[in-house]
């Protein structure tokens, strides 16, 4: 009897390994913002929740509640904010009245079936958003979609303000780059692309610092003078959307979002300022960022203040640039350190190499000459650079 136990025991081990694994938990889509009017709210009864496959309506929608595929969500009132953020922490913003599905994201972070309203994304992820028979996809960027009924027909329309986004229509596919916004109906069978104008990127800048001001007040953020802090955040937006690639205000904008506790965004815009590697950021939790949590914030202060101030690389890294022929990235560097400090006489040489590969003769016999008589000071040229800064001084390749 007892050599029996073993025997069974193996047999319930092969069946049980032999039974299909448990289907993974689904991604969750969170309820992180509510807002009226500008004010905060824990919970609203002013959008419906429809559950997939039950009959019944939720008509209290709150924040942390969780979405899930096929979910149908509907706001009949025009002065709600609605924020959801996607398992990856792409942010999803409805705004005035709108109507939408939650979808199933295949690949991408975050998916909807947009019906109506207005739509804006923030995301470093893939994201897809049908609209009207049409699929708009990205690998990650910032766009607005707005879809409405003019003259008794459907308005679609996206703005792209940073990166691209690809709509794909049974008629074919356009590509949608930064600065450019495209508008398609039924009647228009191949749409072109149009450039976002000045007066659209007030408006959306404005949009963007009241989503702002809601998200700090949702956080605790007590603002004295909320009119002056929208105000900054309007123009500091404005000057991030008219030239997402300008490092200083997207900066600006990071450190005016941390102090306002708007985490997510804060982080958004430092990784998209590429002044800061991946790996540093990570360490950084916006969650911590919107407690208010003072370890947290010195940790980000700490990567603005290197982001703002980058490090020099050193003469060996810009002796790489040179060889691989990047010539405006050693004079821009060297340039900007020039502004700030006095260079050495090696640092100096290969100013004057960045010149003379750039085919600037008249900067390279200067920048080569400066090097020679800083190498009486500091004596750091080997007996080879020494040569070749003698040659280019005099104006030989």
């Amino acid at each position: 009897m007892r050599d029996r136990w073993p025997f069974a025991a193996l047999l319930f081990l092969l069946a049980a390994a032999s039974l299909p694994a448990a289907a993974p938990v689904a991604a969750q889509v969170k309820v992180t913002t509510l807002a009226r009017g500008g004010k905060p709210l824990q919970a609203t009864a002013d959008i419906r929740l429809s559950r997939y496959a039950d009959l019944t309506e939720v008509n209290l929608l709150k924040v942390g509640d969780i979405l899930s595929e096929n979910d149908l969500v509907t706001a009949l009132v025009p002065d709600l904010f609605v924020e959801l953020t996607c398992p990856k922490g792409t942010l999803l913003r409805f705004s005035g009245g709108f109507r939408a599905v939650i979808s199933a994201p295949g690949e991408a972070d975050c998916a909807v079936d947009y019906l109506s309203g207005g739509l804006d994304v923030l995301t470093d992820e893939p994201t897809r958003v049908d609209i009207g028979g049409k699929t708009l996809g990205t690998s990650g960027t910032r766009y607005a979609v707005r879809l409405a009924r003019e003259g008794g027909k459907p308005s679609e329309r996206v703005l792209v303000f940073e990166g691209q986004v690809e709509v794909a229509a049974p008629t074919g596919s356009t590509e949608v780059s930064t600065g450019k916004t495209l508008s398609f109906n039924r009647k228009v069978t191949k749409p072109e692309p149009k450039p976002v104008t000045a007066a659209e990127i007030q408006r959306w800048a404005t949009l963007y610092a009241r989503f702002d001001m809601a998200k700090a007040r949702a956080a605790g953020v007590e603002i004295s003078d909320g009119q002056a802090a929208e105000a900054k955040l309007t123009q500091l937006h404005a000057e991030v959307l008219r030239n997402p690639a300008a490092v200083q205000p997207r900066l600006e904008l990071a450190s005016a979002q941390a102090v306002n506790r708007i985490g997510d965004e804060a982080l958004y815009n430092l990784r998209r300022s590429h002044k800061i590697d991946a790996r540093k950021l990570q360490a950084v939790q916006p969650d911590g960022l919107k407690r208010g949590d003072t370890v947290e914030y010195k940790r980000f202060n700490q990567l603005l203040i290197e982001a703002a101030h980058p490090a020099l690389p050193s003469d060996v890294e810009l002796g790489s640039w040179l060889a691989a022929q990047r010539f405006d990235d050693v004079i821009a560097t060297l340039e900007a350190q020039q502004a700030k400090s006095p260079l050495s006489s090696r640092q100096m040489l290969l100013l004057a190499e960045g010149y003379a590969g750039k085919g600037d003769a008249v900067q390279a016999v200067a920048s080569s000459r400066q090097a020679l008589r800083l190498f009486h000071q500091d004596r750091l040229l080997s007996a080879e650079e020494l040569a070749l800064c003698r040659r280019l001084s005099a104006g030989k390749p």
